[in-house]
């Protein structure tokens, strides 16, 4: 039953989508493709195959997690792949690389584009099936893609319903976090290491700037946000006694007042 409401959930999406005009105002439009490519199908919903065998990320974006090999799956996430696969599968895609082509994965990397979905990535995250995910130096679209999830956020669609990707204050983090979380706290302190930077938000949590990603932050006011307010994004894991959440672009850490 719960696999029907999905695949229903899923095929209501790309109906949806056919009513309005595609997502592609300017800022989410390419200038030109670098290549085209046809799609075989979609594994998840942030990774494709294509008919000749690669497979290809999709750069800027981040979809639930399917469970294999008996793991369990998270909220949305076969949504994500069955919508992905109902709009793509057998179809030609307009490809426009970034900066960085391929991960470390051996996996293309690409911005995606198709005549009724217009940019692939931004409508993933309209609908709440995906969080942006920002990694330098790929930053292509990024406006657009702040945009479209911004959408989905203050619209509580598809994965901004759940209480997991609500707000979490810094003070009441337990031992059981871990995953993609929006944390709000104070700064309590900084410091300048060979590594990178490392910010304390509350009395739990570490914000790592690796040093490879300071030219993206202007390292001058960086002492300056101690004592204020500030949300930061991103992935939770356990370093010792610590939580920390690698910040890789300004775009995920909002101070407050400055």
């Amino acid at each position: 039953m719960r696999r029907f409401s999905l695949r229903a959930a899923a095929f209501a999406l790309i109906f949806f989508s056919f009513l309005g005009p595609a997502f592609c105002e300017p800022e989410c439009a390419p200038r030109n493709y670098h290549t085209q490519a046809l799609v075989k199908r979609a594994i998840d919903g942030d990774t494709l195959i294509l008919r000749d065998g690669r497979r290809l990320r999709l750069i800027g974006i981040d979809a639930p997690e399917i469970g294999y090999d008996g793991g369990p799956s998270q909220p949305f996430s076969r949504a994500a792949q069955e919508a992905l696969q109902s709009a793509l599968g057998g179809a030609t895609i307009g490809v426009r690389y970034d900066k960085r082509a391929q991960d470390r994965y051996g996996r293309g990397l690409a911005h995606i584009f198709s005549a009724p979905l217009g940019n692939v990535q931004a409508w993933l995250l309209r609908h709440g099936l995906a969080l942006r995910l920002t990694l330098p130096p790929n930053l292509g679209f990024l406006s657009c893609y702040m945009r479209a999830e911004s959408e989905a956020r203050l619209a509580r669609r598809g994965i901004w319903a759940l209480p997991a990707y609500q707000p979490l204050q810094a003070d009441a983090m337990d031992r059981n976090i871990s995953g993609f979380k929006l944390i709000w706290g104070r700064i309590s302190s900084w410091r300048n290491t060979r590594y990178g930077v490392y910010i304390g938000l509350g009395p739990h949590l570490t914000l790592k700037i690796a040093r490879s990603d300071l030219a993206h932050f202007r390292a001058e006011d960086i002492p300056m946000w101690v004592g204020h307010q500030a949300l930061a994004r991103g992935r939770v894991y356990r370093i010792r006694a610590r939580y920390r959440i690698r910040i890789h672009h300004p775009i995920d850490l909002a101070i407050q007042g400055l």
